[in-house]
């Protein structure tokens, strides 16, 4: 049997209920017919709740054990995790399972990596296996950026003068008034914001795709004498949205929504930016497919759109992703279309049980041998279908944090909302029935039952414990 094209974009930061395909507002109508041709999984479970370890798991097949080893308590181990350079961030070892990646080199696959992300890269071990490897929108704004962004992440990033430039600033405030100390923290940490969201880019509306799509139109204008596997990032979803001609009117610091600090009302405009950041990522990706398309690349092709993780607008009171795994953010598009001769071919199926990313590592490298089976038969193998949440990574500011909390609202606030999310939770889903269980017990457990509540308003658990307690049997509780 010939070895299809294999073509993977995973659509950052992207919450399936945004989609019309899924019933949502945004008009994406390249991603509609993608699904009018294909399986559309209308229950897809992202792996975690953040973009490492969900891309982790999907090129290695990773469980939630193997990961919690990995991503360890965040703020415990806050010097490793604040590395905006990524100099001891890996998350890959020899001791790791082969990824995705290596395992179609091993076919006879030229593989391609195209990431917009920073954690997706070669330092982090996220490209290991991948032929060639094109980091754009991110590492281009530290190599080239302005120098106040590059002074940042450097400040950041030494361990040494980080700690000892707190340390100064704390004893310096001894010398102004307790009462200014407050508002001299909260104007200090909304001008870095802004500075950086309007020096690094982010609030444009590109992040990446344009120069993604043009190395994919060279690649497919390129010879080719093997099968393809090609990896996409788009980070259009992420975080840092364009709100109008004025972006630092609009708070974007999630922790000062989380700490009580920013009326929730403006996550409105952040959410509505957000959906045109969607819509603008769906024509990009439509533009993406005629480039393959023109260069013969889906003569006989797989394509895979995903989202790697959703995004919270303070639905159950959560600020973005990174958080605890209510549907906003573990709910995910997932939809896999065939092509031939360069367009979708079959009927639309719509999968409703619920299906983990997890399982595309091996539905990829069973594609990749020629294989047909398909992704249900991976998905809830090995205790069932679920979504992890091992803790915060905005470590940076913690040793600020525990410094000026007594003498700052703001920083007090901030710091206790970083503590209550730092917490590990795991969503765990058996049929219509999804568990939230917090693993310190300092949250109570909640049972929501998705078909009759999707928006999970109503906690089933005291009426439903056997249910509860049969999960979390089930899934090594």
């Amino acid at each position: 049997m010939k070895k299809p094209n294999i073509i993977f974009f995973m659509l950052d930061t992207v919450r399936a209920d945004f989609l019309d395909a899924y019933g949502g507002g945004a008009e994406t109508p390249v991603m509609g017919g993608l699904a009018a041709h294909g399986k559309i999984y209308l229950n897809a479970v992202a792996p975690a709740t953040y973009t490492a370890p969900s891309h982790l798991a999907v090129f290695t097949g990773m469980g939630w054990q193997e990961l919690n080893d990995i991503f360890k308590n965040p703020i415990t181990n806050r010097n490793n995790n604040t590395d905006p350079f990524l100099r001891k961030t890996h998350y890959i070892s020899a001791k790791s399972k082969n990824t995705v990646a290596e395992e179609l080199v091993s076919l006879g696959y030229s593989t391609w990596l195209l990431s917009n992300n920073p954690f997706v890269s070669r330092p982090t071990g996220l490209a290991d296996g991948f032929s060639f490897v094109e980091n754009f929108w991110f590492r281009e704004r530290i190599d080239y950026g302005k120098y106040y962004i590059k002074y940042v992440l450097k400040l950041i990033d030494s361990d040494f003068a980080r700690e000892n430039l707190i340390s100064l600033a704390y004893l310096l405030t001894h010398a102004i008034p307790d009462r200014m100390v407050d508002s001299a923290y909260v104007k200090l940490r909304k001008n870095i914001e802004r500075r950086f969201l309007s020096e690094s880019g982010s609030v444009g509306i590109d992040r990446g795709a344009e120069k993604t799509n043009e190395m994919l139109g060279r690649i497919s204008r390129s010879d080719h004498f093997a099968p393809l596997f090609i990896f996409v990032n788009y980070m259009e979803g992420h975080e840092g949205y364009p709100v109008g001609s004025a972006p630092g009117e609009i708070v974007q610091d999630k922790w000062f929504y989380l700490g009580g600090l920013t009326d929730k009302s403006y996550a409105a405009p952040l959410k509505d930016a957000y959906r045109r950041r969607i819509e603008y990522l769906d024509g990009m990706l439509g533009k993406a497919l005629d480039k393959m398309a023109d260069g013969g690349l889906l003569d006989d092709a797989i394509v895979i759109v995903a989202g790697d993780h959703g995004q919270g607008f303070m639905e159950h009171d959560q600020m973005y992703h990174n958080m605890f795994p209510f549907q906003e953010i573990s709910h995910v598009p997932l939809i896999v279309t065939r092509f031939s001769d360069g367009k979708p071919v079959g009927d639309r199926e719509s999968i409703c049980n619920p299906v983990s990313l997890r399982g595309l590592c091996n539905f990829i490298k069973n594609a990749g041998a020629g294989k047909d089976r398909s992704l249900e038969d991976f998905s809830s193998a090995t205790r069932g279908v679920r979504s992890d949440h091992f803790g915060i990574t905005e470590v940076w500011d913690m040793s600020i944090l525990e410094h000026f909390r007594k003498k700052s609202r703001a920083a007090d606030a901030i710091y206790r909302a970083k503590m209550h999310y730092n917490t590990f939770s795991s969503a765990l889903y058996s049929g219509r029935f999804k568990l939230l269980h917090y693993a310190d017990r300092k949250i109570g457990d909640q049972l929501f039952d998705l078909k009759g509540d999707p928006g999970e308003e109503e906690n089933i658990i005291m009426k439903n414990r056997a249910v509860a307690h049969s999960m979390l049997r089930h899934l090594g509780y």
